[in-house]
């Protein structure tokens, strides 16, 4: 979910709050299907989260409302979304883990009891 708040008399410029599950991408690398390389490469995405790393420039304030998993791969896409320009003072980090997908036919989508599903609470 994305939501706007324009301000001033340019309707391009405004602060943008995207609220969404960040996840795993792993992904074979070249034009490999899922079952026929032993490494695949790992992305942070999410609907919102790409959306939101594509925005931040001087006319756009983007901020990502989440959670993230207190561990190595929270870290991660912390780092990821920072170095884009997204404004990371609303991730909640909290003990739990990140769901995985692939993008690749044979995909799977791993998403049980990942840290965006639990019940809690975010403070934007």
């Amino acid at each position: 979910m994305l939501l706007a708040w324009l301000r001033g008399p340019n309707a391009l410029s405004g602060r943008i709050v995207a609220f969404g599950e960040m996840m795993l991408r792993l992904s074979p690398s070249g034009r490999e299907l899922l079952l026929q390389t032993p490494k695949l490469d790992v992305w942070i995405a999410s609907a919102e989260a790409n959306v939101a790393c594509a925005l931040p420039q001087p006319s756009h304030d983007v901020r990502m409302v989440s959670a993230l998993p207190d561990n190595p791969l929270g870290d991660m896409a912390l780092r990821t979304l920072r170095g884009l320009g997204v404004d990371v003072a609303a991730i909640r980090r909290a003990a739990g883990r990140m769901g995985l997908y692939s993008s690749r036919p044979a995909s799977v989508c791993d998403r049980p009891r990942s840290i965006t599903t639990q019940d809690i609470k975010l403070k934007y």
